[in-house]
């Protein structure tokens, strides 16, 4: 009917548990944070993510997993990306973050992390591209893609990007400030931010919030995962109210993807009694298989345990 304003409904899962777990090799990695797959053909999806080693220094890697069959295909046993050299954007960390098709090539946005003095810390969004067609990625700079701005002062993290006719779109996670509290510990704030692109490098910002903040305890707002369904842009993002430990929130879109409301009312993912998710569920990814979608996202500690899966319901 026209001028009736269309419901959303309640999403359901079902949970089907850890699918990948940290690797136990000679470099003594751990976690499997931020899944970022991409469709390698029918049924068999690459899931980059970002795993530390002994010195808590976090490097991108990889496994190849049969969605139908539920199987684990082939890992990365080394990580695909080199750490920056010493005072560079990534000398700390470099974590996966979305990854596009494009023209042949596979565009993966990063995140490039430095430590600073403790606890302040500092991201930018970087870009590798595939030179071949067994996805062997090469970081497209040295140098950051994104870095802070006038919009985004603290620090840039958490992109998601969707080519859609000829045009680069990208929600990123902004960092506006630092608060300290009496204690002398410091508190960052976070929200999700949009751009624009014409090539996927070179970006435009104007300091758009897509996802605001929905409660006033609320701190931070992590990397958001957004699909496209008809004339509605739904996403998918985790967030962060004090100490209860993050949790996946969702928001829906109807002017093109630019302003979003929240509705984490409709998510239907919480915690559960797992060891593994007790405390926090965070980073999800959300694709559209045989057309149901399914959910790749972390647990407590940010992925300590790994890499878990969800199918609607």
């Amino acid at each position: 009917m026209c001028g009736k304003k269309m419901v959303s409904k309640m999403q359901k899962w079902k949970k089907l548990g850890l699918i990948f777990r940290p690797l136990e090799n000679k470099n003594s990695f751990s976690h499997c944070q931020h899944p970022t797959p991409l469709k390698l053909s029918n049924s068999i999806y690459r899931i980059f993510y970002g795993s530390r080693n002994v010195n808590n220094l976090t490097q991108v890697f990889y496994f190849d997993f049969n969605i139908d069959s539920f199987k684990i295909l082939s890992y990365s046993k080394n990580p695909i990306l080199k750490l920056g050299d010493t005072g560079f954007f990534d000398q700390h960390g470099i974590y996966p973050s979305s990854i596009i098709e494009d023209r042949g090539k596979a565009l993966l946005y990063t995140i490039g992390f430095t430590q600073g003095c403790r606890p302040l810390y500092y991201t930018r969004i970087g870009l590798a591209i595939s030179i071949d067609k067994e996805l062997e990625l090469k970081k497209y700079s040295i140098a950051p893609i994104i870095n802070i701005s006038e919009y985004d002062p603290c620090t840039v993290t958490g992109p998601f990007v969707l080519k859609e006719n000829g045009q680069y779109r990208m929600w990123y996670v902004s960092g506006y400030k630092w608060d300290e509290d009496q204690d002398g510990s410091l508190q960052s704030f976070y929200n999700i931010k949009y751009a624009e692109s014409k090539d996927g490098i070179e970006w435009k910002r104007n300091g758009l919030i897509s996802i605001a903040h929905a409660y006033p305890e609320e701190t931070n707002i992590a990397r958001p995962w957004i699909l496209k369904e008809k004339d509605i842009y739904k996403a998918w993002f985790s967030y962060n109210c004090g100490k209860e430990g993050y949790r996946i929130g969702y928001a829906e879109s109807r002017d093109g993807g630019y302003v979003f409301e929240r509705m984490d009312h409709l998510v239907g993912l919480t915690v559960s009694e797992e060891p593994w998710e007790n405390e926090a569920i965070c980073y999800p990814a959300v694709i559209i298989h045989n057309d149901k979608k399914y959910m790749f996202y972390n647990g407590n500690k940010f992925g300590k345990d790994g890499i878990a899966l969800a199918v609607e319901d």
